[in-house]
């Protein structure tokens, strides 16, 4: 049967070589002859087992240039993942790359001073939040069991624990809960220009997930703890309190 079919093809090719047609005679110049020339080949081709096509299936191309498209597009979503990472981690260094450094004008040390209280920035705008101090210690609280504190931290060998003090105020005239927790406001704090992580607590007093109710008039004093070596933890020049938080990212700072 294929041996029928390619000898019919010929047949026809030699008819339109040859000018043996029925109508008008064609003349065909050398460019149009050789692409009439080129298919006739390709045609015979496509039925000789012992050749290969230069004709493409049309779906088998499509297929292949959505591949491409495809590849194309993850290359793409892959390399701006890989932007907004670096994005990130430089937002977060900001400061250490000059961020935010605008003058003088309404800035202490290089920081902007936040246009929000601090109560403001972790959701609790009816109380008054202020710093009171930071302590340099070996364990928090000195004595951790006690009527209150069931548990208490100690540092590792070499390292000290730097406790920063808040006091938090309830200023109204009735009781009212405090409670950060539900907020989970994120706090850093910067030590002689350097970020430091704090401390995951389960102490009662922990200002990052404080929640109770403070009544009226009355203050608690609130901690955040980090851990650090000795020879940083006593010699602290610069002390600021980062927080994260729907309110922003504002810097506070609390010793220069």
């Amino acid at each position: 049967m294929k041996r029928i079919t390619v000898f019919a093809m010929i047949m026809l090719i030699s008819l339109f070589s040859a000018g043996c047609v029925f109508g008008d005679h064609v003349e065909l110049d050398d460019e149009n002859s050789q692409k009439v020339a080129d298919y006739s080949t390709d045609i015979i081709s496509k039925h000789n087992k012992y050749s290969n096509s230069r004709l493409v299936d049309v779906e088998t191309v499509k297929k292949e240039y959505q591949k491409q498209i495809d590849l194309e597009a993850k290359k793409k979503n892959f390399i701006a993942m890989q932007r907004g990472a670096a994005d990130g981690a430089a937002a977060e260094d900001g400061s250490q790359t000059g961020e935010g450094q605008q003058g003088e004008d309404g800035e202490s040390g290089g920081i902007p001073v936040p246009e929000i209280p601090l109560a403001e920035a972790i959701d609790i705008p009816e109380f008054d939040v202020k710093y009171t101090g930071v302590d340099v210690a070996v364990s928090y609280p000195d004595n951790t069991i006690s009527d209150n504190i069931v548990m208490g931290m100690t540092a590792a060998s070499g390292d000290r624990l730097v406790i920063v003090h808040f006091l938090v105020t309830n200023t109204s005239d009735h009781d009212m809960e405090c409670d950060v927790l539900s907020v989970k406001p994120q706090f850093r704090l910067r030590v002689n220009g350097e970020r430091k992580t704090l401390q995951q607590t389960i102490l009662e007093n922990d200002l990052s997930k404080y929640s109770s109710v403070i009544p009226a008039g009355d203050s608690v004093d609130t901690v955040l703890i980090c851990e650090m070596a000795e020879a940083d933890a006593e010699n602290i020049d610069t002390l600021s309190l980062i927080v994260r938080s729907a309110a922003g990212r504002p810097e506070y700072v609390l010793e220069e």
